[in-house]
């Protein structure tokens, strides 16, 4: 039971720790009400129109969380007189990731299983919200490498894309069991995450 505040954020606030937990497929409105302690199935409804309004509500607010410092990195960026490097761009994207704060402890695993089984819906979200900073700093990422072929890039934008969605919500999964792990506490995580990600761009074409 999600207690405390009103009914519109706590039905958000369950919503997303049940699809990040279980996946957005197999939570029905019925079971996020509960989880909200909402008096009836129908506040859902009342206030988002439908399990899809709430769902393009959470995207946009995890938008609304990286946006901040995606812009920053992203002006930094547009100052330079020199080209960026892949790892420098990669970095911006990772470390905007949101931290463990009220009303984000699941947004990664959220979104991870928005990528995977609703990508479409995704880009039409992004579409309609006029996002365009992810964009601007994958633009970055072909300008550093103009050698590599468009189509070869695309897809590993792409893969890039699953692949940081995946490790962040490992990572975010770990933190909230609050146990040690040889795995994500013998070093820094996210400086290996960022070299990782900069291979994938990077990786030799045979």
């Amino acid at each position: 039971m999600i207690e405390g505040g009103d009914t519109r954020s706590r039905i958000k606030s369950a919503a997303q720790r049940l699809f990040a937990e279980r996946g957005i497929e197999a939570v029905t409105v019925r079971q996020i009400a509960a989880a909200a302690d909402a008096r009836n199935v129908g506040s859902l409804s009342y206030y988002f129109g439908s399990k899809e309004g709430l769902i393009s509500e959470l995207v946009a607010d995890y938008f609304m969380t990286v946006h901040v410092r995606w812009t920053e990195g992203l002006d930094a960026l547009q100052r330079r007189t020199s080209p960026a490097s892949v790892r420098e761009v990669v970095e911006i994207i990772v470390r905007a990731r949101p931290r463990a704060e009220a009303g984000t402890e699941t947004a990664l695993r959220f979104m991870a299983s928005m990528l995977f089984t609703r990508r479409h819906m995704l880009n039409l979200i992004m579409s309609d919200m006029r996002y365009e900073v992810f964009a601007g700093l994958t633009d970055h990422l072909r300008r550093a490498r103009p050698d590599i072929p468009r189509e070869t890039m695309q897809q590993r934008l792409i893969f890039l894309a699953w692949y940081l969605v995946s490790v962040l919500s490992a990572l975010e999964a770990h933190h909230a069991t609050g146990r040690p792990s040889d795995v994500w506490d013998a070093r820094d995580p996210l400086e290996n995450i960022v070299l990782t990600g900069a291979a994938i761009i990077e990786a030799p074409i045979a």
